[in-house]
């Protein structure tokens, strides 16, 4: 739980270090209302897109992991 934690907080700030540093290869993005990104790479090219996040709050409502899956739902503004 804490790494998604981590992890979302970490989209909302642009920190790409820390997503490279935390992802594998075979790792497979699903984002409500858009397409499955696959693999470390082509999660690695759509961040470059939102490296300087202009995100004035955020606000994680639910955490929910099971094994090695996990979901994280919230708001940003």
């Amino acid at each position: 739980m804490r790494f998604l934690e981590n992890f979302t907080t970490a989209l909302a700030k642009g920190d790409t270090d820390f997503i490279a540093k935390s992802v594998t290869d075979d790792i497979v993005w699903n984002r409500v209302g858009d397409k499955a990104i696959i693999g470390k790479e082509e999660i690695m090219k759509c961040l470059t897109v939102i490296k300087n996040p202009t995100i004035a709050e955020m606000a994680i409502a639910k955490i929910i992991t099971h094994g090695k899956e996990g979901s994280a739902n919230g708001t940003i503004k």
